[in-house]
């Protein structure tokens, strides 16, 4: 008789499922992390925004550039106002490291006197954060309504439909009024 060394057929395909198994495992863990790294890059890059509204604060009279009407528009240089503003500050503006979603973007909406700076996050329950003129810097729920006080008598409000678009992410007197 002969002895014959090597793996079964068997063998060799449970092996094969075994490594396809932890491959899926290691796929799935790894797609959280890569969330995870997003979302620290939006939270330094809109720490990288207020330090530049700083400045322009200093430079310019005590006052944060002012959107108009308080609406909210993309920081990430959608718009051509907010971008030459802080041209001299922050010469590359940061763009979010998102997924194309409509809400990945940087939302900067002022008054003037305050400001807040908002994006919505990916990982976890896919809340928003939000950095403002008084040092606050936090999530705050995905609802298709919130507020956030930012101080100095103004608020950042959420007033539609859940989503960043420009119109919903605003900063209004205090107490916010829907529109």
């Amino acid at each position: 008789m002969t002895n014959k060394k090597g793996f079964t057929l068997i063998e060799l395909l449970v092996v094969i499922a075994i490594i396809g198994i932890l491959s899926a495992i290691g796929l799935v863990s790894l797609n959280g992390a890569r969330e995870k790294a997003r979302d620290a890059k939006r939270i330094t890059d809109l720490n990288e925004i207020r330090t530049a509204m700083i400045i322009y604060f200093d430079d310019h009279g005590s006052k944060y550039f002012a959107t108009s009407s308080g609406g909210a528009v993309d920081a990430s240089g959608g718009d051509g106002g907010f971008k030459t503003a802080m041209l001299p500050y922050l010469p590359n503006l940061p763009q979010n490291p998102g997924t194309g979603s409509e809400n990945n973007h940087y939302f900067y909406a002022s008054n003037g006197v305050s400001y807040g700076l908002a994006t919505k996050m990916e990982g976890g329950t896919g809340d928003w954060y939000i950095l403002n003129s008084v040092g606050w810097g936090g999530t705050v729920p995905d609802s298709n309504t919130w507020t956030k006080d930012l101080g100095d008598g103004a608020t950042a409000i959420n007033c539609g439909d859940g989503y960043g678009e420009g119109s919903d992410f605003d900063i209004c007197a205090s107490p916010p009024v829907p529109h």
